[in-house]
C-alpha cells in the first residue's frame, strides 16, 4: 500500500496498465502499483480478474483475443517470445491474416496451455528479440527464418 492508499484507490491505476496490456496484468506490476498480494487475491476471488497461471491476472469480462492469449503465454515462462506465424501476424506480413498462439521458449520447463504451439530452443539471441505492441517477438530475420518450418506453400 502507498502512503496509506486503500485498495480501492490504487485499483485504478492497475486497470489503467492493464488496458495498456490487453487486460493482462502481472502479480508483480500489481505490487508496483502499490497493491498487496492479498489485495489482489481478494479481487480475484470477487472475480473482478482471472488468474490462468499463477502469476499471471487478466480482467474478467475482457474479450480473450489473440493478443490477450499471446500476451499471457510471453509471461507464463522467462524468457518466452512470440515467435513463428504470431510473430509474423504482430510483425504484419502479408498473407497472415491469423495465426495460433505460438511462441518459443528456452529448453527446459515451460506450462502446459491449452491452444498454445510451444517450440524449443536454445536462449534466443538478444538481437533476434523485440518488442511489438509491448510483446516480447522474434526479429523479423528471425520470425522469416522460423516460417521455413511451419509454412508450406
Amino acid at each position: 500500500m502507498i502512503d496509506g492508499m486503500r485498495a480501492d484507490d490504487l485499483w485504478p491505476t492497475l486497470m489503467a496498465l492493464a488496458a495498456e496490456h490487453d487486460s493482462v496484468f502481472t502479480r508483480a506490476q500489481a505490487a508496483a502499483c502499490g497493491l498487496s498480494s492479498r489485495q489482489v487475491t481478494a479481487r480475484r476471488d470477487a472475480g473482478l480478474v482471472a488468474e490462468p497461471l499463477p502469476g499471471i491476472l487478466v480482467v474478467t469480462g475482457s474479450e480473450p483475443r489473440f493478443r490477450q492469449r499471446l500476451r499471457v503465454a510471453t509471461l507464463a515462462g522467462g524468457g518466452t517470445v512470440a515467435s513463428h506465424r504470431s510473430a509474423a501476424l504482430l510483425h504484419g506480413f502479408d498473407g497472415i491474416d491469423a495465426a495460433p498462439v505460438e511462441v518459443t521458449v528456452r529448453r527446459g520447463r515451460y506450462p502446459a496451455l491449452d491452444g498454445v504451439v510451444v517450440h524449443r530452443a536454445t536462449p534466443l539471441d538478444p538481437r533476434d528479440i523485440v518488442l511489438v505492441d509491448r510483446i516480447p517477438t522474434t526479429s523479423i530475420a528471425r520470425t522469416l527464418c522460423d516460417l521455413g518450418a511451419v509454412i508450406r506453400q
